[in-house]
């Protein structure tokens, strides 16, 4: 239990404090080099001991519990594979290849409804993330005395130039993992930005469309407002029908008296209908757009319609 403790409590405050943010809510979580290094070290029980620990700091930054069952995944791999004469490095890119994240694809399709490049995205990055924390504790691990190291499997005294090989290995392939998540993480925010600048430029192009769109109807209202002014009230009727016809976006269109009671309507079939209502519901002079022609004596946009685009 203490022997655990003294590997968890480190990963856990360097999962909690020290997370490196690659893209957006996607993150690398270094601690779980020690856990890597408790399994080599002190065996299974204190590492699991260990990633119970560490994970804590990963539920207190994230609140997902899912860590800890693939990390007690991992470590029980990852001895078993060991025990068989593999590295540990192989042995944490075939746990993730085969298990790792299957697993963890099948857990983000049933808890979060990501986007299929995003889930991708995930996926590599816990990959690439487990390669790299235990490559760092493999590399802490062959600098220790024999005397610190877990025996998984009949010791095998390794040779000067396999253990030259193997570190000059795992110190060039740390930095190329750090390099290609970086990479990475910067050909995301370029996908990103590219998203983002499509989608202002769509919404300015769908800004101007209904501006345009306002100003048409604005410049018809006007229009039809002249022309009722200079023409019969017998008129009206017929001419408002037209306008609508040839507008058709003018859902509805009403003439209304001074009072504020409506007179004329389009299309016929909505004008008849409404005039089967009683009295007070042809009212329209307690409504804003009413009222603000009628004080200006000018053409008056309200708010709603400026919002919708189409009237």
């Amino acid at each position: 239990m203490a022997l655990g403790a003294l590997y968890g409590i480190p990963a856990a405050f360097m999962n909690a404090y020290f997370s490196l943010p690659l893209y957006g809510l996607v993150t690398l979580h270094i601690g779980q080099m020690f856990v890597i290094l408790s399994l080599m070290t002190r065996g299974l029980p204190a590492a699991l001991i260990a990633g119970m620990i560490s994970t804590a700091g990963l539920y207190y930054e994230t609140s997902n519990a899912f860590f800890f069952v693939t990390l007690s995944l991992e470590l029980a791999v990852m001895l078993w594979l060991n025990r068989r004469g593999l590295s540990f490095l192989l042995s944490n890119f075939i746990y993730w290849l085969v298990i790792g994240a299957p697993i963890s694809y099948i857990y983000l399709e049933s808890a979060d409804s990501l986007p299929t490049d995003f889930m991708v995205l995930v996926l590599v990055k816990l990959m690439l993330n487990g390669i790299l924390y235990t490559a760092m504790a493999s590399t802490i691990y062959h600098v220790l005395p024999m005397s610190w190291r877990f025996v998984s499997r009949p010791p095998v005294a390794p040779t000067l130039f396999g253990r030259i090989f193997y570190l000059s290995f795992i110190s060039i392939m740390i930095p190329s993992l750090i390099i290609a998540l970086i990479l990475t993480a910067r050909g995301a925010k370029q996908a990103e930005d590219q998203i983002v600048g499509d989608l202002y430029r769509k919404a300015n192009n769908a800004r101007l469309i209904t501006r345009d769109l306002i100003a048409e109807h604005e410049r018809v209202v006007n229009q039809l407002a002249d022309t009722l002014a200079l023409t019969d009230v017998n008129e009206h009727q017929a001419l408002l029908t037209q306008t609508q016809i040839n507008y058709p976006s003018f859902l509805t269109m009403l003439i209304a008296n001074r009072d504020g009671y409506i007179t004329h309507g389009a299309p016929n079939s909505f004008f008849d209908t409404l005039r089967t209502q009683p009295l007070e519901e042809l009212s329209v002079s307690d409504r804003d757009y009413f009222r603000r022609a009628v004080e200006s004596k000018n053409s008056f946009v309200s708010s709603v319609f400026i919002g919708r685009g189409f009237g």
